[in-house]
């Protein structure tokens, strides 16, 4: 599954850049980027602690014009994480074991830049909604499976980024306002970290 996502974004990536004509590479932008993230989830019984995953996607910077400070930037990324539910009483053997799922999530972002948009050093900032799919679950020594956790959640996200020349770098922190889990419980807090190319 990871790597069909690979080569799906890989594909959308370059014949969305081959798609643009030389005005619309004026305005709209896109950034395929990897990176890491440190999640966790906390329920009424359980708290996970902080799992790095990894993750790769792509986004697109959309502009009416060159030369504007503001920004629409939606995206799609596939995440891998792993979580270790601990409760109270948890033996070392239950603190070794983890459980990983896989999402691909759909962020839709709005943004501005706060140095200009045309120099060799460029930062930004954003905030928007990230709808989550679950793919997948993998068997577990929890007896978790993809039944435990809902197919589809809603967060909210917030970040900050930096472009020199065409390389991207964004830090990201996404809340959970939907549970994970079916029995209505597990939020979700995530931070990553990601580098790109901007074409």
């Amino acid at each position: 599954m990871k790597n069909l996502v690979a080569i799906i974004i890989l594909f959308l990536s370059v014949s969305l850049a081959h798609a643009q004509s030389e005005n619309d590479k004026n305005k709209v932008y896109v950034n395929p980027k990897v990176g890491v993230h440190f999640a966790s989830l906390s329920t009424e019984t359980a708290e996970q602690g902080s799992r790095v995953g990894m993750n790769v996607g792509i986004d697109m910077l959309i502009k009416s014009s060159k030369k504007s400070w503001f920004f629409w930037q939606p995206g799609l990324h596939y995440y891998r994480t792993g979580a270790q539910l601990v409760h109270q009483g948890t033996t070392q053997q239950e603190m070794d074991n983890q459980v990983h799922f896989n999402t691909l999530k759909a962020p839709i972002s709005g943004g501005m830049y706060l140095t200009g948009s045309d120099g060799l050093l460029r930062i930004w900032v954003n905030a928007g909604i990230t709808p989550t799919l679950l793919l997948g679950v993998q068997e577990n020594e929890y007896g978790l499976s993809r039944e435990a956790f809902r197919g589809a959640t809603l967060g909210i996200n917030g970040g900050i980024g930096i472009e020199v020349l065409i390389v991207t770098l964004e830090l990201n922190y996404e809340h959970g306002i939907t549970p994970m889990l079916s029995g209505n419980e597990g939020t979700n807090r995530m931070f990553s970290i990601s580098a790109g190319l901007r074409f």
